[in-house]
C-alpha cells in the first residue's frame, strides 16, 4: 500500500501561554509558535517532523513485516496455523478479564502472536517432524525464545513484548527455559501467554495425538500441571474461572 502523506499542522500565533500552548496541541496541531518567529526555524521545525513521521512509518512498515513473519511460519503446518493469532486473541481476553489496562492488553496480544517468531531460525524439518525430537533437535527448539527476543529487539516499539517471546516457556519451578526462572520472577504476562500457549496445543488437533481434550479433560489437565509446578496457580485457577464462565457452552472451541 502507499504510504499516507503526512502535513505538518503547526500554530502561529501571539498567544505565549503556556495554557495556549497545551490547548492547540490537544486540538491536534504537532507544534506551536508564538509571535515573533526566525522563518528558518519554522521551515527547519516542519522538516524535522516530516522526517519523525517517515521513520515512524518505517518502524510500524517493519513491525507489520514481523508479524507478517511470524504467521508465515505456521503456514505450511495444518496443525499450528493460527496457533499464535489464537494465543494472542485469547490472551488479550485473558489480561482483560483480569482488568488489564488497555496498553497491557494490546502489548500481550503482540506478545502472544509474537511469542513463537524465533522458530523462524530453526529448520522446518524440525519444527514439521511428527516423531519425537533427538536431544540434539530438542536443544535447537529450545533456543527459539532467545532467538525471537532477539529478532525483535531491535524495534522500539516491541520493548514491552520482548520479556513475553523470552520467557513464554519459563515454568513457575524454575525446571523451564531459557533462563530457568521461578516464579514471580517470570514476567507475569509470559506466565499468561505460557497457559493459554499450551491451552491453545490441548484444544488444537495435532498430528502425536488422536482429536482433542473434552473440555473436562483440558481443566482436568490443567489442574494436575498447575499442581506439578508448571504454571502460576493463582492464574491458572483464574484462567479455568474465565474458561467456564465465558464458554461453558462453545466447547470445543470453534477454530478458524
Amino acid at each position: 500500500t502507499s504510504r499516507r502523506k503526512f502535513f505538518p499542522i503547526i500554530l502561529v500565533t501571539s498567544l505565549n501561554q503556556v495554557e495556549d500552548k497545551i490547548a492547540g496541541l490537544e486540538a491536534g496541531a504537532d507544534d506551536f509558535f508564538s509571535k515573533p518567529f526566525h522563518t528558518l526555524e519554522l521551515v527547519t521545525k516542519i522538516r524535522s517532523l516530516i522526517k519523525l513521521e517517515r521513520l515512524q512509518d518505517e518502524l510500524e512498515c517493519s513491525e507489520d513485516i514481523i508479524f507478517t513473519l511470524a504467521i508465515t511460519i505456521e503456514a505450511k503446518d495444518l496443525y499450528t496455523k493460527g496457533h499464535s493469532e489464537r494465543v494472542g486473541n485469547l490472551s488479550a481476553e485473558f489480561a482483560g478479564f483480569l482488568g488489564f489496562p488497555d496498553k497491557d492488553i494490546i502489548n500481550i496480544r503482540k506478545g502472544g502472536i509474537l511469542h513463537d517468531i524465533g522458530k523462524i531460525g530453526i529448520n522446518e524439518a524440525i519444527l514439521l517432524k511428527s516423531a519425537r525430537l533427538s536431544e540434539d533437535e530438542t536443544t535447537l527448539v529450545r533456543d527459539h525464545p532467545v532467538i525471537g527476543s532477539k529478532i525483535c529487539k531491535p524495534l522500539y516499539s516491541l520493548r514491552q513484548v520482548l520479556p513475553i517471546i523470552r520467557s513464554h516457556h519459563e515454568r513457575w519451578d524454575g525446571k523451564g527455559y531459557p533462563d530457568e526462572l521461578t516464579g514471580n520472577e517470570i514476567p507475569v504476562m509470559a506466565r499468561m501467554v505460557n497457559i493459554i500457549d499450551t491451552f491453545d496445543a490441548m484444544t488444537s488437533i495435532r498430528p502425536y495425538r488422536a482429536g482433542v481434550f473434552t473440555r473436562e479433560e483440558v481443566i482436568d489437565t490443567m489442574k494436575k500441571e498447575k499442581m506439578s509446578g508448571q504454571w502460576d496457580p493463582h492464574l491458572t485457577e483464574k484462567f479455568i474461572e474465565m474458561m467456564e464462565k465465558q464458554y461453558i457452552n462453545q466447547w470445543p472451541l470453534k477454530r478458524d
